[in-house]
């Protein structure tokens, strides 16, 4: 009555666990752990344990934002953080954290999304680093750093003249410093700068600087050299590659400033740091951009993206072809100002629904100035709404005209039913009268014999009459009359069949077990029920073995939105190879040896139809047949 949603039953399918403890849940120094989309987690390893002082059975289904600061979680830090890995396929961030006893650390952490063969979205990978000891040494050179820069500011002449404490200043420094003449000649290199390129001064005066440069930066460096010499004491940046010492290049960020001009310097400054790591990380988050937005080109369904204003951030082409536009032009307009009509529609009210509760919505809508149907399925964030459009406009037409085809149906099959029933009722009559005919010609003599050959032909006529009668019956087993759908006592209406058939029960010795503990009341039209339970009671006396008393066991359970309930007996069996099809037939029959016209399982049948419900049978020959029956929890009720 419980069963996980499916969002959940597709991640824990996707996740191979044999895989992942071979490769990370021994890893005791990094902290690697997999989340639903929701940020409950689902896995944790030996260094998550380690770091964040929390076994696994005792942080396995609790959302991640256990290890985040009250303030951070004020500022809903946790989800801004899987929006981000959401939006870049993947998002590395720093900060505090918090262990099981309260102590806090600095960590550095990398979310990754992880989708599915289809694309959707199963969870995020977290990989968190305690990196507390590098913190604090960044902090104690930002410190210094920041002393640098006042005592530069402060007393510049005083910090250039005197070298050696200038030199064991920016010595510390984590970037790197090189000082060019004007011939761009270097005259000096922090000792962190050998740390970045891989270069000994040695090594690195014998190399030009262009020489360095990647090939298709070195236009950018010889024009921002030409501009710098142009203009003294003004700051230049630039991000470009140069050559590492073992031959593969890296990404530095450099700030040049031409001091020349002032005489206790008289150089070129060169700051710069190595960006490598980011810059590969910007190309993945470009590559993983494109691949996503590739995928939303893609898909059938039209996508967009909304701020908080509702104005259009993304549109794929679908949702152009849908709207008859170019969905460039709709980018940064408001939803609402290009489709005026649809203001105080349920799409309205979805939307603001979906922004106000941060809860997923789906919903349809028809916007009549398209004669578009959609179904809208929209995913909420803090920034703003996801929205998947799917038009189903040709699904609702088809449902229309379904729908006109069953009232036609319908319609022909009441008039039918109607056709029948004057049709049976009006032959009854001529059927009396030729009975009556058969009953006076039984008195004539009994050497007639043309007289006996007209009795026998007139006696014919019962069999007639018989299936008249049969027709009428299953005419109104169709129908429910005045019935009227009423909760039903199971064990009532059982006890009430028991006493009906005592005489049948007491010859055959039969036993009738019952057990409704699960489901002990059915609302349902008692006549249709009260019909079904006697004839497969009936059914199963009939058929029973000879050698054996007749048992039959009726039990109910509950399953989802539906109600089971069981007939099973200890009799004949049927070769349900040879008589599945026959089973439930009008006058069809499969053991000639009991009494019988065939009719008792087709009317069950049709009656657990009319409300609802299904029948199926189980059956091996010479040890019973089990009769399961499924009815809808709610049947009838309104």
């Amino acid at each position: 009555m419980h069963p996980d949603s499916d969002e959940t039953a597709l991640l824990r399918k996707s996740v191979d666990e044999q895989l992942f403890r071979l490769l990370v849940a021994n890893i005791k120094d990094y902290a690697i752990f997999m989340t639903d989309p929701n940020g409950y987690i689902m896995s944790w390893n030996q260094g998550a344990a380690n770091i964040k002082g929390y076994a696994e059975d005792e942080i396995t289904g609790k959302h991640f934002s256990v290890f985040y600061t009250n303030s951070d979680n004020e500022r809903n830090e946790p989800r801004n953080n899987l929006n981000m890995a959401l939006k870049h396929g993947s998002y590395e961030t720093e900060g505090w954290r918090v262990r099981k006893d309260g102590s806090s650390f600095w960590a550095n952490v990398v979310f990754t999304t992880l989708y599915n063969d289809t694309g959707h979205l199963i969870g995020f990978a977290k990989i968190t680093r305690d990196i507390t000891e590098r913190k604090q040494k960044e902090d104690e050179k930002q410190l210094l750093n920041t002393e640098l820069e006042r005592r530069v500011t402060e007393n510049t002449k005083k910090i250039i003249t005197n070298e050696l404490k200038f030199r064991k200043l920016i010595e510390n420094s984590y970037e790197g410093i090189t000082l060019f003449d004007k011939d761009l000649n270097v005259t000096y290199r922090s000792p962190s700068s050998q740390g970045i390129t891989g270069y000994s001064d040695v090594a690195r005066s014998d190399c030009e600087i262009l020489d360095l440069v990647h090939p298709a930066d070195k236009k950018l460096v010889r024009q921002l050299f030409r501009e710098l010499l142009n203009l003294p004491a003004v700051p230049k940046m630039l991000t470009f590659r140069t050559r590492h010492q073992k031959g593969h290049y890296i990404w530095i960020e450099c700030i040049f400033t031409n001091m020349l001009a002032d005489k206790s310097i008289a150089s070129i400054v060169c700051n710069f740091r190595d960006v490598t790591g980011r810059k590969h990380a910007e190309e993945e988050i470009r590559k993983k951009t494109a691949q996503v937005e590739n995928i939303l080109e893609s898909i059938s369904d039209g996508f967009i993206a909304l701020d908080k204003s509702f104005r259009y951030v993304y549109a794929n082409k679908k949702t152009g072809e849908m709207l008859g536009c170019d969905p460039e032009s709709l980018i940064g307009c408001r939803v609402w100002d290009v489709f005026p009509d649809a203001v105080d529609s349920a799409t309205y009210n979805a939307f603001n629904k979906a922004f106000e509760t941060q809860e997923y919505v789906c919903h349809e809508d028809y916007y009549e100035p398209l004669n578009l149907w959609q179904e809208n399925h929209i995913y909420p964030s803090p920034s703003g709404l996801s929205v998947f459009i799917r038009n189903i406009t040709e699904k609702k037409i088809a449902g229309i005209e379904r729908e006109k085809i069953t009232a036609d149906l319908v319609r022909r099959n009441r008039d039918l039913e109607q056709f029948t029933y004057i049709v049976s009722h009006n032959l009854r009559s001529p059927v009396a009268n030729i009975k009556g005919l058969s009953d006076l010609l039984s008195y004539s003599e009994p050497g007639d014999d043309d007289t006996q050959t007209k009795i026998a032909l007139a006696s014919s006529i019962s069999k007639l009459d018989n299936i008249i009668f049969d027709l009428n019956q299953i005419l109104q087993t169709g129908k429910q009359g005045n019935d009227k759908y009423e909760s039903v006592s199971l064990p009532v209406l059982i006890k009430e069949i028991t006493a009906e058939l005592q005489t049948m029960i007491r010859n055959n010795n039969a036993a009738i077990n019952y057990d409704f503990d699960a489901v002990n009341e059915v609302y349902t039209l008692k006549g249709f029920l009260y019909s079904i339970f006697h004839n497969l009671v009936v059914n199963s006396i009939k058929y029973r073995r000879l050698e054996v008393d007749p048992v039959i066991d009726v039990r109910t359970a509950c399953e989802k939105d539906k109600i089971i309930i069981t007939f099973a007996d200890n009799g004949k069996g049927i070769d349900l190879a040879r008589h599945d099809k026959l089973l439930f037939g009008l006058y069809k029959r499969f053991d000639y040896s009991v009494d019988g016209k065939g009719m008792g399982l087709f009317m069950v049948k049709m009656q657990i139809e009319s409300l609802g419900g299904t029948i199926n049978v189980e059956s091996e020959l010479d040890k019973g047949t089990v009769f399961i029956i499924e009815l809808p929890v709610a049947a009838g009720k309104e």
